[in-house]
């Protein structure tokens, strides 16, 4: 049996997405509070730009995970998965861009959020399903296998995002910290 193709790109794909996902979630707040919501660091503040920076993100995050079943839909009744993943990759890539072009512009940024969250639907409801498309009965042997990468990609990407993005919002700011997981979903 031979693995088609097409499968190091799916997996390649789905790392870079969580990759990006997670890179830009684990500095989000932070970024949120610092750049927005209490800039000059005014001490009585604090608590309330913190919980307008989690409100933030975490609407940005229901909204990536309802995103699926939209994503879901339009793949099984219009387009396709593979139409839906190449397309909506291109459009979580101009999310990424507007992270990393607008960190000074409150809505343009927003903007960029709300582009990722659809980019996270599309491609949460449709890569893994397009992984077992790859297969027929001459290589079904080696779902078991392919799936294991897979999900390891998925774990590998977040985990490295998670450690590294930090350290480039650090040490380069945040237009590289956003910039750096758009690039890699590029």
């Amino acid at each position: 049996s031979r693995f088609p193709r097409a499968v190091p790109y799916i997996i390649g794909n789905e790392a870079a997405e969580r990759f990006s996902f997670y890179g830009m979630r684990s500095i989000l707040t932070t970024f949120l509070v610092a750049q927005f919501f209490n800039p000059h660091k005014i001490p009585g503040l604090d608590n309330h730009a913190a919980s307008l920076a989690n409100e933030k993100a975490h609407t940005f995050v229901a909204v990536a995970y309802f995103m699926p079943m939209i994503g879901g839909i339009v793949a099984d009744w219009f387009f396709g998965k593979y139409k839906v993943i190449f397309w909506i990759s291109i459009v979580y890539c101009l999310g990424n861009l507007c992270l990393a072009t607008y960190t000074n512009d409150y809505t343009m940024f927003s903007i960029g959020l709300f582009i990722i969250a659809i980019g996270a639907g599309g491609i949460k409801s449709c890569v893994s399903a397009n992984v077992g498309d790859q297969f027929d009965a001459s290589n079904q042997d080696l779902l078991s296998k392919v799936y294991g990468w897979f999900y390891f990609s998925i774990n590998a990407g977040s985990v490295f995002s998670t450690m590294l993005i930090p350290v480039i919002y650090n040490s380069y700011g945040p237009k590289w910290a956003f910039g750096v997981p758009g690039i890699l979903m590029g």
